[in-house]
């Protein structure tokens, strides 16, 4: 297996949803993912353009409030990731790309 996938994550500092920083690019994530859907192509309606997801600390439950954040998975990546993301799965996710809501 990719050993960036299974090192162990037990020495690495987690960074909550609510504590993110975009002026950072070394933070680490563990989320929960609670809904996601495929946003198609606006010039080609078969084709996938990303997956949209919604996302909140892992330890939030499912009927508790929490912060959430909404994430990107870009055409170019989706071919890593489009059969593992899954409802109610958690990630981890190292150095996200971070960017302030419109």
């Amino acid at each position: 297996m990719d050993s960036d996938i299974c090192r162990d994550m037990s020495t690495t500092n987690i960074t909550f949803i609510a504590d993110l920083d975009v002026t950072r690019d070394d933070l680490s994530i563990k989320v929960r993912g609670v809904n996601h859907w495929k946003q198609m192509s606006f010039y080609n309606k078969n084709e996938i353009w990303s997956i949209e997801l919604i996302l909140v600390n892992e330890q939030i439950l499912f009927n508790e409030q929490g912060s959430k954040i909404q994430a990107s998975v870009p055409e170019k990546f989706l071919y890593r990731l489009k059969n593992v993301l899954k409802d109610g799965m958690s990630y981890y996710i190292t150095s996200p790309i971070l960017m302030l809501a419109r």
